[in-house]
């Protein structure tokens, strides 16, 4: 509850011009514009659409969903700064929405094309895999934790991953 204040104040504090996302969460808004704000810096398209309510915290562990998030983010981070091609050409798109009473989360990104897989599991590019490639494994982890469901999509260069938590308390 400390940590959450905290990060409350210091959201209350910052700025919000230029910010991707506004309203909604603060604590959320706060993961996806430090994750997200440098890559269109660069010039990367991104897209958010972000439509949760204020009070999504009495709903769902919010904690647990900016960890989702983070990880999310981090790999298409990574993916599109991996990516050779011209920054017109590489995109992240974040869907983020509340229906039905479930969260649902939407992040494609553009990639490379290559992907490595082994035992039907997305494995990490980066050289140190011993310290690298938790990112999916932790998200998968706590969509089954929460009894959630996961899908992950690819299709030439695009990687998406779709996440459908069931919120609690909802009146909807």
């Amino acid at each position: 509850e400390s940590a959450e204040t905290d990060l409350r104040q210091l959201i209350t504090d910052i700025s919000s011009s230029g910010n991707l996302v506004q309203d909604g969460d603060p604590v959320l808004a706060a993961v996806i514009n430090y994750k997200l704000t440098d890559v269109q810096a660069s010039g990367v398209p991104v897209r958010c659409q972000v439509d949760v309510p204020d009070d999504l915290k009495e709903h769902i562990n919010v904690q647990m969903v900016s960890i989702l998030l983070g990880n999310l983010l981090d790999n298409a981070v990574r993916a599109v700064q991996e990516d050779e091609r011209a920054a017109d050409e590489k995109y992240i798109d974040l869907k983020l929405s509340v229906r039905l009473g479930t969260l649902l989360i939407v992040v494609a990104n553009s990639f490379d094309g290559y992907l490595r897989m082994a035992h039907g599991q997305y494995q990490t590019t980066k050289t140190d895999q011993q310290n690298h490639g938790l990112g999916l494994a932790a998200i998968r982890q706590i969509v089954e934790n929460q009894q959630g469901d996961l899908a992950i999509e690819t299709t030439g260069t695009e990687f998406k991953v779709r996440i459908k938590l069931f919120l609690e308390n909802l009146e909807k």
